[in-house]
């Protein structure tokens, strides 16, 4: 067997730069989970604001349409409650 071969000529190996390189890995994957995590919960609560609207009598989208604007309004009002008491 050769020395290149065993891996003793493989060169000095920098455990401090590797183990940087593993963190940086490792902290983009968990951004990107949290990313996909959060794409998931808004689709799951879209699904559950759908099925309410089903189930309530609504028309299924036509419901969930005007569920959600409302959702909208009043999240934009309570934004807008919230500056006005900043000033």
């Amino acid at each position: 067997m050769t020395a290149s071969a065993s891996g003793a000529s493989a060169g000095p190996r920098r455990p401090q730069a590797q183990a940087a390189g593993n963190d940086a890995i490792d902290r983009q994957r968990r951004i990107e989970i949290a990313g996909l995590l959060a794409v998931v919960a808004a689709g799951a609560d879209d699904l559950l604001r759908f099925a309410r609207a089903k189930h309530d009598g609504g028309t299924g989208r036509a419901g969930l349409a005007a569920q959600t604007a409302q959702h909208r309004q009043d999240r934009f009002m309570q934004a807008g409650v919230a500056r006005h008491a900043q000033r």
